[in-house]
């Protein structure tokens, strides 16, 4: 289990203490769907109030290796982009986060790179990668072809089919997807993944924080390109949000949830939300 030394406050935001031990504060409205919801932004660095994964909790290192080695065949392109994946997500520790065997669902898998992963880091996980991508998805399907815990789906959360004959999913990851959904969207996803999710199971939910700034400006010049100018991403805008707004987004979805920052020797200010069905 992850160790958490920070207690969360009544708006479910990782700090040090409480709002009392914080008298200055201001409060930020959230709107979704008509309702307001309120949540406490702490006026000091929320960086501090972040609990920092441990360097244990990492998945192998042989096991990216052999999740690259999947895409030996696919052109050069493919096989440099998804390497640069590698190098600018920490996406070993992200792995870690999620359980060792269960039915898990990645929702947008892209190339099929993260399902790999966790196809490779653990045979009894059944993995379902999902995507709007068909190019995408003919690119995860080949680097998985001789996995026999993979499988995918060209769509989107709508598509994929509810709990209603089994128990749902052992774990839902979601990674760097929401910031190219509008908040509405994005409380729609949320929504749907607490319908898939078993009651006993995880979101693992991982974004970029909008702080540090210098940080949060080197992502997003990153995404304006990879969005805008080259159009590899899906999308036409960038909603990032930070800590706050998604603690509210997820706790308004029916999860509670606890922050880790996960950015250690990266320019991108990674966070990590491990999620879980409120009662």
């Amino acid at each position: 289990m992850l160790p958490i030394t920070p207690r969360a406050d009544s708006s479910g935001i990782l700090c040090q203490g409480g709002l009392d031990e914080h008298p200055v504060a201001t409060i930020l409205l959230l709107q979704f769907e008509g309702a307001s919801y309120r949540t406490s932004r702490l006026a000091l660095d929320l960086q501090d109030g972040i609990d920092t994964m441990s360097t244990a909790s990492i998945t192998p290192p042989v096991d990216i290796r052999r999740a690259l080695a999947c895409f030996r065949d696919q052109p050069p392109f493919v096989r440099l982009f998804v390497l640069a994946r590698h190098l600018l997500a920490p996406l070993r520790r992200v792995a870690a986060a999620v359980p060792p065997h269960g039915r898990i669902l990645d929702l947008g898998c892209g190339h099929g790179l993260f399902v790999n992963l966790l196809a490779l880091s653990s045979p009894e996980r059944d993995v379902l990668g999902v995507d709007p991508s068909a190019e995408k998805i003919r690119v995860a399907s080949r680097s998985s072809r001789a996995l026999q815990n993979v499988r995918y789906l060209r769509g989107r959360v709508d598509d994929v089919p509810g709990p209603e004959q089994d128990r749902g999913f052992d774990a839902i990851t979601i990674l760097d997807v929401l910031y190219l959904l509008p908040d509405e969207e994005k409380a729609a996803v949320l929504r749907r993944c607490r319908e898939l999710l078993a009651p006993d199971g995880v979101l693992v939910l991982k974004t970029n924080d909008t702080r540090p700034r210098w940080k949060y400006g080197v992502v997003r010049l990153e995404e304006e390109l990879m969005v805008r100018a080259l159009g590899l991403t899906l999308g036409g805008q960038l909603h990032f949000r930070g800590i706050p707004e998604y603690t509210a987004m997820l706790r308004v979805a029916g999860f509670s949830s606890r922050v880790y920052k996960i950015d250690a020797g990266r320019p991108a200010p990674h966070r990590l939300y491990i999620c879980r069905p409120l009662p």
